[in-house]
């Protein structure tokens, strides 16, 4: 429960009690009226008993820190690899769009199973040539985004798992679980 919700609370019931104090017939000072018919409107103890009780028990309920559990949320990330196979792609230095600001990366992919690994480690130069072209195609502003950089990542582990024969011999088509950035600044 929250300071504000507390404090509302006990501003409640204390509005609550004030009620119960001046609309009470027995605890307001002022005489009680006779209606045209000459009965009472005297309630009785029991009556004023059951009625306090009831809005004690209000304002009990108000009171009474009620503990609600708090729900962690937690997210989900790219599933947990057993044996995760590092293959370094090394270090890209590409101008940007429009010829005034350069960007300096270094790559790494992550494999799941060692044979795609050894297959794509002898396509290097292929690798490289497309991972450049990728990244001379960006412009030094979008690249200031978090978002647009997550977008690269996605597309490089797109482009370089299509480069992946159709029917490989391995059981995932899709080798190139991750791309991680090493280093990433523009300049």
């Amino acid at each position: 429960m929250t300071s504000n919700d507390r404090t509302g609370k006990l501003f409640l019931a204390l509005v609550l009690s004030f009620s119960i104090f001046f609309f009470s017939p027995t605890l307001a000072q002022s005489p009680p009226e006779m209606p045209a018919n000459g009965e009472s409107t005297e309630t009785s103890p029991e009556e004023e008993k059951g009625f306090m009780e009831m809005i004690v028990g209000v304002i009990n309920d108000l009171l009474e820190k009620k503990e609600e559990p708090e729900t962690t949320i937690i997210q989900q990330g790219p599933p947990v690899l057993l044996d995760p196979q590092y293959s370094p792609m090394g270090s890209f230095v590409v101008n940007l769009q429009g010829g005034k600001y350069f960007l300096k990366t270094s790559i790494t992919l992550i494999f799941e199973d060692p044979a795609p690994k050894l297959w794509l480690d002898k396509r290097l130069p292929l690798v490289k040539d497309l991972i450049i072209t990728q990244l001379g195609r960006l412009s030094a502003k979008k690249l200031r985004s978090a978002r647009v950089r997550e977008l690269l990542r996605s597309d490089l582990r797109i482009k370089i798992n299509s480069l992946f024969p159709n029917n490989p011999p391995w059981k995932d088509p899709k080798p190139v679980r991750r791309v991680l950035f090493e280093e990433f600044y523009t300049q």
